[in-house]
């Protein structure tokens, strides 16, 4: 092992070794199973109504401990976008079994915005954010040529594509439109580019983002906006 390599480990050691680290990851084991199917519900098209129905009798199938699901409710990351929101809902009205809640008022003309580019066609989605951020369109052919030049041992968008990703969309983007900005967003216009690219791990681009059922999921480190602080994944 290099010297690189073991003073990695030993950091990382000594991270998981902090009580509060400790107590985060064993949450995280014990409520996995929950985020699990509530991402999944999130994600899927039933109405709230259904969705939540569907989630509760998950739920009790997969007979979790009442605690564990309260657990997951109080620590759930709600970030200001559609499906962490849609996810929050839903949980919290299968705990409760009581209605769904309506999404917060002065955000459910953003979430509609969000939910509809999550649930078309992954390149129409990227057609659609290609019109607020046209420039967009130029790391298209050169995903495309990745397809011919790389081998299949390629792992991820190189470098010089990422960064210039990283100018249109997502918290460093230059523009100040609110859809480009989000994570989902992001997500989205990475996967497409990769797909262009011949990375076969994702389905083909008819299939949308939200009905993919493998997700390259990129976290925007500032949301919504220049001064609010805002992998892939199954």
């Amino acid at each position: 092992m290099s010297l690189g390599g073991w003073l990695g480990k030993t950091v990382l050691k000594r991270i998981e070794s902090i009580p509060a680290i400790q107590e985060q990851m064993a949450r995280s084991e014990r409520t996995r199973p929950v985020v699990h199917a509530v991402r999944s519900a999130a994600y899927g098209r039933l109405d709230d109504a259904a969705a939540k129905a569907k989630l509760r009798e998950e739920l009790l199938r997969l007979k979790i401990d009442l605690e564990v699901l309260k657990e997951a409710l109080d620590h759930y990351n709600r970030q200001d976008q559609y499906i962490d929101d849609r996810s929050y809902r839903l949980l919290q009205a299968a705990v409760s079994d009581a209605a769904v809640e309506p999404p917060p008022a002065g955000r459910a003309e953003f979430y509609a915005q969000e939910e509809e580019l999550g649930r078309m066609p992954l390149e129409s989605a990227f057609r659609r954010l290609a019109e607020l951020e046209p420039a967009l369109l130029e790391l298209e052919p050169q995903a495309r040529g990745l397809a011919e030049e790389s081998g299949p041992d390629r792992c991820g968008l190189p470098e010089r594509l990422r960064r210039r990703l990283g100018e249109l969309v997502g918290g460093g983007a230059r523009s100040d439109h609110e859809l480009l900005r989000g994570s989902l967003a992001t997500s989205i216009v990475h996967q497409y580019l990769e797909v262009c690219a011949g990375n076969g791990v994702f389905p083909p681009p008819d299939i949308a983002y939200f009905d993919s059922p493998i997700k390259h999921f990129v976290m925007t480190g500032v949301l919504f906006g220049r001064r609010r602080a805002g992998e892939r994944s199954r």
